[in-house]
């Protein structure tokens, strides 16, 4: 065998490996969040303006999520297409529906279906998207283990919004009460 051979067998079965790794990888994050029920954390968001705001994330899939926001005293809630915020400075409160095809409600819905996600892996993490109305939502996942790390969001001015998890639980027991705005 030529050294031409050996190098062309050589390239062919590593990128063989990669294929295979990257299946394995695949796999293991379809696991993940097909399994992932609940999820909770916390938070530093990054806002467009250079603020930052501080706060907890729960999550029960595929249709409820709740957003308490630690300095301002602000919660958001959504609860099966309802989304309720929530100023305890002003004790104001304001409810509107989401559309089915809001890209918050798909990037929540089908999480193990990664067919229907666009797809990048760039830097050693994995990035799934749901675009709609000029509005897209990302997760930014690690590899290995498969777990959330961020939560992008663009809004309809391309202004993106970075949220960095820590703290991060999965699939423990949230009582109905968290997504409960009263509370």
């Amino acid at each position: 065998m030529s050294v031409k051979e050996f190098a062309v067998l050589f390239c062919v079965f590593l990128f063989s490996c990669v294929r295979v790794s990257h299946a394995v990888d695949s796999a293991a994050l379809v696991n993940y969040l097909a399994s992932l029920r609940t999820f909770c954390a916390t938070f530093v968001q990054h806002n467009p303006d250079g603020t930052l705001s501080v706060g907890n994330l729960f999550l029960s899939i595929p249709h409820n999520f709740r957003i308490d926001y630690h300095g301002e005293g602000v919660s958001v809630v959504m609860n099966k297409g309802m989304v309720t915020y929530y100023d305890a400075a002003l004790k104001e409160s304001k409810s509107f529906f989401v559309g089915k095809s809001d890209p918050l409600l798909l990037v929540m819905s089908d999480l193990g279906a990664l067919h229907k996600y666009e797809q990048a892996v760039a830097g050693g993490l994995f990035y799934l998207g749901r675009s709609s109305k000029n509005r897209r939502y990302v997760l930014v996942l690690s590899h290995s283990p498969p777990e959330i790390r961020e939560i992008l969001l663009e809004d309809e001015s391309k202004q993106i919004t970075r949220m960095v998890l820590s703290d991060v639980c999965y699939n423990g027991t949230l009582d109905r009460s968290v997504f409960d705005i009263t509370r």
